[in-house]
């Protein structure tokens, strides 16, 4: 019994050993919870937040391609009455063609009826036709192109407008997500740093300015950091140009009347401009053709010539005739002589031409073989084709003219087109005027049947005024996608940077463990050895943040992170082009490139790549980044600059405007109204920016973990 009674208390012991293992057990699996679950969190707004702004940029850049296609078809509509004119004329004064010198000749001589006369009254239901068209249509040339016109000035400048609001609402949603996304009301731990502001104002650089920037500091940088030369495409620094590309993605075009550095993708962009015009045009607009008349069917000739059977010619001739009246016309988009440089845009505008005439056409087709057959035992005779040229095909006419007009729509009579060389070459088939390639009777207007009514046009002087309405105001201010992101199809890298404290997580751990603030040794030199089993806290989560070293990077991010013990993370997304009508079946294969003229223009999310990754280690500074004169060294006072400049371009553009549409004498008094009024107009503008960037510094400084922090936020640490 003694000895029983010592041997209690065992179980005890033993009970109060797997207490204390469950008590650390339920320790590590709270702490872990509530560092996972913060974790968790954390991704899931910053996914959030760069998802809206993509998805905001993605919405703007559906704005852009709205305006512009509202612009494409005031255009078109432009183009449609310089047709109906230039259909009307050649109506209107069929007279001119029909009293031709060749027409007086009398039908059955001596009597004194002519060609002439006949002509006359066949077409005067034509002409009669003509006068109401144009007496209609001619109120339309005075006035709508110039109402059509300032309202596609102004959707232009909507454009730029839309877009500053755009980044407004960017940086609005960042906030409005990030607090939705908040694991709870009474806890809101998760914040911006100032490097995600940076990173917006950034992205927006980038599509507006990007040709600004220098990315070859950058290049070099991560070339020493890699320790790696340039190689080819697999090298980082051609990942660094992937995401500074050298140009901007949006380009903001209008038409100037100087040479300067960008003069050529202007140009580019107005060619690119007016091809969507020509191609859109409707078929009234692009190809106004009809015949009437009589075909004789193909009469097909074969003739076996040379030495039968031994060397045979076959000659196979089918030739077509056919007679009567045919009508062709069309009206195109384009400049005076081309578009080779700035001062070629100013002669912008549209440009109509009709033409009928009687007459034969004849087609052919002429088809050669030489056939060589030899006669062989038992087998045969044997023949072997040696000459068999493709078929040669053409067709030949001769039409006299019946009528012939042309209208000319420009900002002034001096840039239209004056003579018949420059509007094309006679016997120029299926050019930009109309024609059909499937029709051999639908050559377009030029074609080699209406020469003679072309050559009596040029003797009448109906190729230039009065035949042109300057009421035209030109091509409108248009923002397009530059060719290497119409290639890539898709937009620049939007990233977020969102943090939280970890001494505002609630565990029962201590402060992360010194990993090199001891004085004892230095955070660099401690790396160096044990860069592979670094873990930022005893619970091994990787926090992507080196902010408790004392080494550069570590103050960097202390800066830029706003905590000397953040848990951070970064995400990115993107804008990226997908029309949901294009599609691989049988039949049907289309594929459209990314453009500023569709509205398919979504958001996505993407993996975080190599340039915002070390920027946000602090691996490379930012600082030199945006390049221009007296540009901030804080992430708030580089919204305000971008800011400012963005509004004085756009000011700048709405004068040169107002300017290019004003007529002597009232030039000089405009200018210099203008020039009086801009500097206060954008002093208010900086005035307001300025407010603006002051109650977001506050904001900041409010959302900011660390009261001591000062409310301006140096990019350099």
């Amino acid at each position: 019994m003694g000895l029983f009674n010592r041997q209690k208390g065992q179980a005890v012991v033993l009970g109060l050993i797997f207490l204390a293992l469950s008590v650390m057990l339920m320790l590590v699996v709270y702490n872990q919870g509530q560092l996972i679950r913060h974790r968790v969190a954390l991704e899931n707004a910053a996914d959030a937040v760069v998802y809206s702004q993509a998805k905001l940029a993605a919405r703007n850049m559906n704005f852009v391609a709205y305006t512009n296609r509202s612009m494409v078809a005031n255009e078109l509509a432009i183009g449609q009455i310089a047709s109906l004119m230039s259909w009307a004329n050649h109506y209107k004064d069929v007279k001119q063609f029909t009293n031709h010198p060749m027409y007086q000749t009398p039908i059955v001589p001596p009597a004194p009826i002519t060609y002439a006369s006949v002509l006359s009254f066949v077409t005067t239901p034509y002409e009669i036709a003509g006068k109401g068209a144009y007496f209609a249509a001619e109120k339309f040339a005075k006035h709508v192109p110039t109402a059509v016109s300032g309202v596609n000035t102004f959707l232009g400048f909507a454009q730029g407008a839309f877009a500053l609001s755009t980044l407004v609402a960017q940086f609005e949603s960042s906030f409005e997500v990030m607090e939705g996304n908040q694991l709870s009301p009474d806890e809101p731990d998760i914040y911006a740093p100032v490097i995600s502001f940076y990173f917006l104002v950034q992205n927006t650089l980038l599509t507006m300015f990007g040709d600004k920037i220098d990315a070859q500091p950058f290049v070099d940088g991560v070339e020493d950091f890699f320790d790696s030369p340039d190689t080819g495409d697999t090298d980082p620094g051609d990942l660094v140009m992937n995401y500074f590309p050298g140009e901007s993605m949006i380009s903001r075009n209008k038409v100037m009347k100087a040479e300067d550095e960008e003069a050529d993708a202007i140009v580019e962009a107005y060619s690119y401009w007016a091809a969507i015009m020509n191609r859109n045009r409707d078929e009234f607009t692009k190809d106004r053709h009809w015949d009437v008349g009589f075909t004789i069917p193909p009469i097909n000739l074969y003739l076996p010539l040379g030495i039968p059977p031994i060397l045979t010619m076959h000659i196979d001739l089918s030739v077509t005739f056919w007679s009567g009246v045919s009508n062709d016309g069309g009206a195109i988009y384009t400049a005076r002589s081309g578009m080779e440089s700035t001062k070629d845009l100013e002669t912008l505008g549209w440009s109509a031409i009709d033409i009928f005439s009687f007459g034969v056409r004849i087609d052919f087709i002429l088809d050669l073989r030489l056939e060589v057959c030899l006669w062989f035992p038992f087998v045969g005779t044997k023949c072997w084709n040696i000459w068999d040229p493709p078929a040669w095909s053409g067709d030949l006419g001769i039409g006299f003219p019946l009528g012939q007009g042309t209208h000319q729509l420009n900002q002034d009579v001096a840039d239209s087109k004056l003579i018949l060389t420059d509007w094309g070459d006679v016997g120029e088939k299926n050019g930009p005027y109309g024609g059909d390639e499937d029709d051999w009777l639908n050559n377009g207007p030029f074609d080699i049947f209406h020469a003679l009514g072309l050559a009596w046009g040029q003797v009448l002087g109906r190729y230039g005024p009065p035949y042109v309405t300057s009421s035209y105001k030109g091509a409108p201010p248009f923002l397009s996608l530059n060719p290497h992101y119409r290639e890539k199809g898709s937009g620049n890298e939007f990233t977020v940077a969102l943090a939280i404290d970890l001494d505002d997580i609630e565990t029962s751990d201590s402060k992360p463990f010194n990993i090199g603030n001891s004085g004892r040794n230095n955070a660099e030199d401690w790396l160096a050895s044990n860069e592979a089993a670094i873990t930022y806290d005893r619970f091994d989560l990787d926090t992507c943040a080196r902010a408790e070293e004392t080494s550069l990077e570590g103050a960097y991010q202390k800066t830029v992170w706003w905590s000397a013990n953040p848990m951070t993370t970064i995400s990115s997304a993107e804008v990226y082009f997908s029309n949901p009508m294009q599609k691989k079946s049988p039949g049907y294969d289309y594929y459209e490139p990314a453009n500023l003229f569709s509205p398919f223009w979504d958001a996505r999310l993407i993996e975080p790549t190599l340039v915002p990754t070390l920027i946000a280690t602090g691996e490379l500074p930012f600082q030199d980044l945006i390049e221009g004169e007296n540009v901030p060294d804080d992430a708030i006072g580089i919204i305000g600059w971008m800011l400012k400049r963005y509004a004085d371009t756009m000011l700048e553009e709405m004068s040169e405007a107002i300017l290019a549409k004003t007529q002597p004498p009232l030039t000089s008094p405009m200018e210099q109204g203008l020039d009086a009024i801009e500097s206060p107009v954008k002093g208010a503008v900086h005035s307001a920016i300025n407010a603006a960037t002051s109650e977001l510094a506050d904001f900041v400084e409010d959302m900011s973990p660390k009261a001591c922090l000062s409310r301006s936020f140096p990019i350099d640490a």
